[in-house]
């Protein structure tokens, strides 16, 4: 409840600053050792919806924000080639620029970023020819 009256009070810029943070995987650091935990928030429909209700509702969007994105995505697709999933073709794993290709072209999560991007993208191309 405290949680939701709280995010009524948050300015829509709040709203998109923390929706698109959630873009770039959280790292933490193990305590006592090399390893790392990686967290991917999800981009499902609730994110995008959530998103173009933003959108719709003439947040401030920024040519950073779509760079910001643009890296996170960049960052996305390197950690999966420096630290392969189960998920990726076996065959190309020693491939790198085939693999980074396969990623683009059919990680779930690279496609649903890529999806954001190009509709900040129209967005901002749009608010922009409207000034």
């Amino acid at each position: 409840m405290i949680q939701k009256l709280k995010n009524l009070f948050k300015s829509k810029r709040e709203k998109l600053e923390k929706l698109l943070g959630q873009i770039a995987p959280l790292y933490i650091q193990a305590q006592d050792c090399d390893e790392e935990i990686v967290i991917c928030f999800g981009l499902n429909e609730d994110f995008m919806q959530d998103l173009k209700k933003l959108l719709q509702n003439g947040v401030e969007l920024r040519k950073e924000d779509i760079t910001k994105a643009k890296e996170d995505f960049k960052a996305y697709v390197q950690d999966l080639l420096d630290y392969p999933n189960e998920n990726l073709p076996k065959d190309l794993l020693d491939k790198p620029k085939e693999l980074e290709n396969w990623i683009i072209k059919n990680d779930s999560r690279a496609l649903q970023i890529q999806k954001i991007i190009k509709i900040l993208e129209e967005y901002f191309q749009n608010s922009a020819i409207q000034k």
